[in-house]
């Protein structure tokens, strides 16, 4: 079974392509909702960013998702201590998740693949992009300020590091025929 890892900035429209294969079956591990999902559900997880960020990081078990956005893409160090704490586990899930696929591929998809230096764990890098504006115009139809996107779209590696890793680039920027490549690579991969 090959192992895709698929990787691009925030608003680059990583999502609409893994999702495009889920909808061909292939399975697709999300890591930011693992990672969502695992700092609420793992106690000792939650522990450890409280420690990090304080009890208003949680109302009951509660992740406050915008207010710890907000302190991690403010504070690089803070960003770097939490991505200490939450990608093991979320890599750990990952592990997990992966003994029980059956499919010739898989996708790993994640914002942060590249900067955790995981590229080795996979047999491709796929790298979405799409141009600024675009992703600007995403982020902020998501409810972000402009200010906080450029914060966080500035925050991650540029799409030229990126490229330096990248099997394959997805240019996501609704006026390629994405979908058709999307076919194209699904029947290329399941020969």
């Amino acid at each position: 079974m090959k192992k895709i890892g698929v990787t691009g900035g925030i608003g680059s429209g990583k999502s609409f392509v893994t999702q495009a294969f889920a909808q061909l079956g292939v399975p697709v591990f999300d890591s930011d909702q693992a990672a969502k999902t695992l700092m609420e559900k793992d106690a000792s997880l939650r522990a450890a960013i409280i420690r990090l960020l304080g009890p208003q990081a949680y109302v009951g078990e509660v992740l406050q998702k915008s207010w710890v956005a907000s302190a991690i893409f403010a504070d690089p160090e803070l960003r770097h201590q939490i991505a200490k704490e939450v990608h093991p586990r979320v890599y750990e899930a990952f592990d997990d998740w992966l003994k029980q696929q059956n499919a010739p591929y898989i996708l790993f998809e994640s914002a942060l693949l590249l900067e955790g230096g995981r590229a080795d764990d996979f047999d491709l890098i796929w790298v979405v992009e799409a141009p600024l504006s675009l992703r600007l115009s995403r982020l902020e139809a998501r409810g972000l300020k402009r200010e906080e996107a450029l914060q966080r779209i500035n925050a991650q590696w540029t799409d030229d590091e990126r490229r330096i890793y990248a099997d394959l680039i997805w240019v996501n920027d609704e006026s390629s025929d994405i979908m058709l490549k999307i076919f194209d690579i699904h029947n290329e991969l399941t020969k």
